[in-house]
């Protein structure tokens, strides 16, 4: 599964250009992410409700593990779906900005309020992006699948995307924003608060570690994100623009 992961995604838009985001600094965040991924979650079980580490790990397990020191993240999680156990936990409940991995509880949320075939007219407020924002270039009045949105959203990391199908779930990204804390409490993710769709930073937009492990395996369970995630490439047809 992890050499699914290892690769460069792109998407190759109306047949005609490519865009190359394997080298852009959101896909790369989102690529890791997806190693993450695989690497937790092989096989099937939950993360939800289950007793976690109560310290860090201070040797390493029996297995063929990394060395320890090697690990530079400040926290991170390495959760055995198999298993249904945490393996390792280092500060897993620090809160920290989540970026781009918060379009994984966009992704879920519009995979379970919205059909796939079901097209989308993006706005001029949803494109209307701050400078330096990750995008897939949608344009005000394009209409969209929700199918194709979902791929912008998790191969290219699209803030514009992640716009588009918050309104069509709530009308409004603050609406959404409450939307996808409640079903982060419903999830138990217990250091979590969103602010927007896309990870753009704000300072009370954060989560941890133990929280994004919670979601991922949320989301892995479903069908449609798991085949999205494990694409290598994209084609996205051509639109009304």
């Amino acid at each position: 599964m992890m050499s699914e992961c290892h690769l460069v995604r792109r998407i190759l838009r109306n047949q005609k250009s490519q865009t190359n985001l394997g080298s852009s600094p959101a896909c790369r965040t989102l690529l890791a992410l997806f190693v993450f991924v695989a690497i937790l979650f092989s096989g099937t079980g939950t993360v939800r409700g289950l007793e976690w580490p109560a310290v860090d790990w201070q040797n390493n397990p029996d297995g063929d593990w990394p060395d320890l020191a090697d690990f530079k993240a400040s926290a991170w999680v390495v959760y055995d779906r198999e298993r249904e156990q945490p393996i390792l936990a280092y500060h897993d409940e620090q809160p920290l900005y989540p970026a781009s991995t918060t379009k994984i509880m966009t992704a879920i949320l519009a995979l379970e309020h919205l059909k796939p075939d079901q097209e989308l007219m993006a706005s001029a407020d949803a494109v209307a992006l701050t400078s330096g924002s990750s995008k897939i270039g949608l344009k005000a009045g394009e209409v969209m699948k929700v199918r194709d949105l979902l791929a912008g959203l998790m191969l290219a990391s699209g803030n514009d995307a992640a716009n588009v199908l918050a309104e069509a779930i709530d009308g409004n990204l603050v609406d959404f924003a409450q939307r996808m804390n409640q079903k982060a409490k419903e999830l138990g993710m217990e250091q979590t608060h969103f602010c927007n769709p896309s990870g753009l930073h704000e300072d009370a937009h954060v989560t941890s570690a133990r929280d994004l492990a919670v979601l991922a395996d949320y989301a892995m369970d479903n069908d449609q994100f798991r085949a999205l995630v494990g694409r290598h490439t994209y084609i996205l047809p051509a639109t009304n623009m």
